[in-house]
């Protein structure tokens, strides 16, 4: 059976500073405390590890030799215990919905990494809610009116849904005007939000015909892709098309009547002292363009 890692920290301080009293100070033990480890460590192994003195205690051949290998095996326990604990405070696992974390997490991380090479990312794209408590997951990214007491909440951004289409399209909505458009033009459904065009039609005070044709696809990110084809038009979700507006791709058609859909907020977990990561991933999110 090996020595407990206390008894030989014990053995080591007290062969540096060859006092029971100084050893016992510099652990923050009682000298008495730190005199029954050695003892015990001792009776351990059978054998005298110190010859006590009028002034101290010295090592005895025996301690010497032992004592060689101690120092060495504490050392690289400690060294072991340090770098597992640098990993863990570099490791940044992100939970984020999978079109968020596609169309504009993505496609700006590099600019986090950038900053701080040293924090290592796991990110994680899932539509399902991570648990944070079970899944090791730091931060997660989610789409909610909700309050969640159990976190640290940070707000992000709002969505902003305003329709959108192709540049080549949206020149002919301008000729024919909306209204016209509506009737002529197919809109594109999110199959993921079916009732997506009849919400912001509430909101904004529109009006979809009862036998409206709908071009229907399985996601978001690829409803906008056909949208900047000209498949139709599409509703857009601020912030998550607007690189495809910026680069001239997609084009609003009707800026003026945008309905507002679930924020995005940040959290991460509060019965514990956040990672120096997490703050700094954060306070460079809630700033990112």
């Amino acid at each position: 059976m090996l020595p407990s890692t206390q008894n030989l920290t014990s053995f080591v301080s007290v062969a540096h500073f060859k006092q029971f009293k100084l050893a016992a100070s510099h652990l923050n033990l009682t000298e008495s405390a730190v005199s029954h480890q050695i003892s015990r460590l001792e009776a351990q192994l059978d054998i005298q590890l110190f010859e006590r003195t009028r002034k101290g205690v010295m090592l005895t051949d025996a301690g010497r030799m032992f004592y060689g290998y101690v120092e060495k095996a504490l050392e690289e326990i400690e060294a072991g215990v340090a770098a597992i604990a640098q990993q863990h405070e570099t490791l940044l696992a992100i939970s984020a919905p999978r079109t968020f974390a596609a169309m504009w997490l993505a496609p700006r991380i590099s600019e986090f990494s950038a900053i701080h090479p040293n924090i290592e990312l796991q990110i994680t794209a899932t539509d399902r809610v991570s648990d944070l408590y079970r899944e090791g997951v730091d931060v997660a990214i989610r789409v909610s009116d909700r309050k969640w007491d159990e976190f640290e909440q940070v707000w992000l951004c709002e969505q902003d849904m305003t329709p959108v289409t192709s540049p080549e399209l949206a020149e002919r909505i301008a000729d024919i005007g909306w209204a016209q458009a509506v009737l002529e033009i197919p809109f594109i459904r999110n199959e993921t939000h079916q009732e997506e065009w009849e919400y912001w039609a509430t909101e904004t005070g529109q009006v979809i015909p009862e036998q409206k044709q709908f071009r229907k696809l399985q996601s978001y990110d690829l409803v906008q892709a056909a949208a900047a084809r000209g498949f139709g038009i599409a509703l857009s979700r601020k912030p998550l098309s607007e690189d495809l507006m910026q680069e001239g791709r997609l084009v609003r058609v009707l800026s003026d009547a945008a309905a507002q859909a679930a924020p995005y907020s940040i959290l991460f977990r509060k019965d514990r002292r956040p990672k120096a990561a997490v703050k700094l991933f954060v306070d460079w999110i809630v700033n990112a363009q």
